[in-house]
């Protein structure tokens, strides 16, 4: 580990973090034969030293990290706390609950079943893929899972337009046209 000659590579994170926390100590490594070791080892024993510490003590005083961030933080310093206690502890800090972001998450909604062809058709784009037309727009009937193809030069709404046109004047208008609401089919362009 103290190899100054740099013979061999220190591909371990927690012998790094050691080498680099020892090293600002000047201090006699020796071997010691396992019926000379009467206490145990201070380093492999590092929370005995702070035995009164819990697991929320020591969220706290980190400034409220993350569960990711602080089982890290545990693992790195060989600290005896599990992945499912450091998560409970995050999940239960009522600080960490006020300042974490609440996102949207609207109500899920059931597709309507297609119970006959063209009640329901899915539409969507593939590509860029390789050819004179770098775009696929692919259309679906739902309830015979029949794919219609349209080899397109762009993803224009333009272009799905034109495609859905000449498809609804063979068959018809579907009762519900069903896609990501991306940029083509949303917009006026």
């Amino acid at each position: 580990m103290f190899d100054q000659r740099h013979h061999g590579k220190i591909k371990n994170t927690k012998i790094l973090c050691w080498r680099l926390e020892l090293g600002q100590y000047t201090f006699d490594i020796r071997h010691k034969t396992g019926v000379e070791h009467v206490a145990p080892h201070t380093f492999s024993r590092m929370c005995s030293a702070a035995p009164g510490i819990s697991l929320l003590e020591l969220h706290k005083s980190l400034g409220h990290p993350g569960y990711a961030r602080f089982y890290h933080f545990i693992r790195q310093r060989n600290l005896p706390f599990s992945s499912a206690e450091t998560k409970t502890v995050c999940q239960s800090c009522h600080t960490c609950a006020e300042v974490k972001p609440q996102f949207f998450k609207p109500a899920s909604q059931t597709l309507i079943k297609a119970v006959r062809p063209w009640d329901r058709i899915s539409v969507d784009f593939k590509g860029p893929v390789s050819g004179p037309h770098s775009y696929l727009l692919i259309v679906v009937d739902e309830h015979s899972r029949f794919p219609f193809v349209f080899p397109c030069k762009n993803m224009k709404s333009s272009t799905v337009t034109l495609c859905l046109s000449s498809l609804f004047c063979l068959f018809g208008f579907p009762g519900c046209v069903h896609s990501d609401r991306a940029a083509p089919f949303v917009s006026r362009n």
